[in-house]
């Protein structure tokens, strides 16, 4: 099973696990896990081909939270309940 170093608090199969504990893991891994052997890289690469956001980097989880301060920033193009668009002129 793919072996990796985690790289900050994070909450793995229901339990919080410490930035530095190594741990095996058989999911998707996240830009919180770094590959300590050549399993876990080739999961690590495989899951950021997948992924249509590479969710790999923390700059993922920075725009994440910037979204939920900003959600137009990410959902420009937003409709509103009616269906117009909510940026045209009427």
């Amino acid at each position: 099973m793919p072996k990796y170093k985690v790289t900050e608090p994070s909450f793995i199969h229901g339990r919080l696990i410490e930035a530095g504990t190594v741990i095996t893991f058989d999911g998707v891994p996240g830009f919180n896990l770094e590959p300590m052997d050549a399993a876990a890289k080739k999961a690590k690469e495989d899951a950021g081909k997948a992924a249509s956001v590479d969710v790999n980097t923390p700059d993922y989880v920075h725009q994440m939270v910037k979204s939920v301060d900003n959600p137009k920033q990410i959902f420009s193009d937003e409709k509103t309940e009616s269906g117009d668009d909510s940026s045209a002129d009427h």
